[in-house]
């Protein structure tokens, strides 16, 4: 249930109310500017959105102020939703908003009129999905964990050890896990930093087989003035003293391939080339690439090409759109649904985890979005 003290107020002033869903909180504001009183009925429409589905809201509310005019019952506000959102709520049919709209209309409300919404459509099964917690800061991880389970999939990249037992209580699967890095510039290319890395390693290794996971990232870091042959040479004497700890453990080191053109300058495994060479010589099955669609793009294109040639040292993949590193729709240059067609023509049985920071105003939607188009 969301508690909202005022939907609209009865003069024509901005109203901004935060919701206040246990699911949701701090994720949606609502603002509507320009309206018009609402009739009883119209505003028990809304009311009746409000308390059975927080995202029908926020579309209902992004029609609505949008149109010119105001409508002057909740069946014409809940026939308009119907038609025109382009955020409906899971399940939601046009028969259910018009049910809600007649409910609203006849003073039902919330009494037990309202449809029930029928589950999320299941995705193909034909790629496991995920998603990077750090880029949905405004969620708690709970939240987090509760929203890709409504979405359909149940994995979350980039949580560590402390976090684990919130991913175990809500069946959620740690898809990459993290905390062993020293950061992304202090990695395997410096020999400097080989002995604290092999110490966290070691011990990281063991926490993410005893949880039952099995990827575990890893970093180049940067040049530092180094010529790449000889970060690759120090990153392959590095890894190779724990790679065998990783082999008997049954856990996969993988290497995130990252720009360093826009994001990270100067960081060393910008090449795929790089990266699939440092495979090669290291020969175990136990490490890999994270080949990043975003990064990649932005330093050498060639996508689908590069997944073709190369797929078989790449353990993991993360998208964002270019440029911007945002939602990964038609408004960038990248064409995800052919990308992950490819992915899975390869038979890559890993996770595609969505990586793009959020501008929309309903992130959780532009999550659902991104992996509808990514659900080839």
């Amino acid at each position: 249930m969301i508690s909202l003290t005022t939907i609209f107020r009865s003069d024509r002033t901005r109203v901004c109310r935060k919701n206040e869903s246990p699911a949701h909180a701090g994720l949606f504001f609502f603002q509507v500017s320009r309206l018009r009183p609402w009739c009883p009925a119209a505003s028990a429409f809304v009311h009746c959105v409000l308390q059975k589905n927080n995202f029908l809201l926020y579309g209902a509310i992004d029609c609505i102020a949008a149109k010119s005019s105001v409508f002057d019952t909740g069946w014409e506000a809940g026939r308009w939703m119907s038609i025109h959102s382009i955020r409906p709520a899971p399940g939601l049919t046009r028969r259910d908003a018009l049910r809600m709209a007649a409910a609203a209309s006849l003073g039902l409300g919330a009494a037990g009129v309202l449809p029930a919404f029928a589950a999320t459509a299941p995705l193909k099964g034909n790629l496991k999905h995920s998603v990077a917690r750090w880029t949905f800061p405004q969620l708690s991880l709970g939240q987090l964990c509760a929203t890709v389970k409504d979405i359909g999939f149940a994995a979350i990249d980039l949580v560590g050890p402390e976090d684990w037992p919130t991913l175990k209580a809500h069946g959620v699967y740690s898809s990459m896990c993290n905390g062993a890095e020293l950061g992304l510039t202090q990695g395997f290319a410096g020999r400097e930093f080989h002995d604290q890395l092999v110490q966290r390693y070691t011990r990281h290794i063991d926490l993410v087989a005893d949880a039952g996971y099995r990827n575990l990232i890893c970093f180049s870091g940067n040049r530092n003035g180094m010529d790449p042959q000889e970060g690759m040479a120090n990153a392959e004497a590095g890894l190779k003293r724990i790679l065998g700890h990783a082999e008997k453990r049954g856990v996969v080191l993988v290497m995130e391939l990252l720009n360093s053109r826009v994001d990270h300058r100067d960081y060393l495994c910008d090449h795929s080339a790089w990266g699939v060479e440092l495979c090669q010589r290291l020969g175990s099955d136990n490490f890999g690439l994270l080949y990043d669609i975003y990064h990649m793009q932005i330093m050498e294109g060639d996508i689908i090409a590069t997944i073709g040639r190369h797929h078989a040292y790449f353990k993991h993949y993360h998208t964002a759109g270019v440029p911007g590193r945002h939602e990964i729709g038609d408004q960038q240059e990248l064409n995800y649904p052919a990308i992950c067609r490819a992915i899975r023509d390869t038979g890559f049985d890993g996770y595609l985890a969505q990586e793009f920071m959020p501008a929309a105003p309903d992130p959780v939607g532009s999550l659902r979005e991104a992996i509808g188009l990514c659900d080839v």
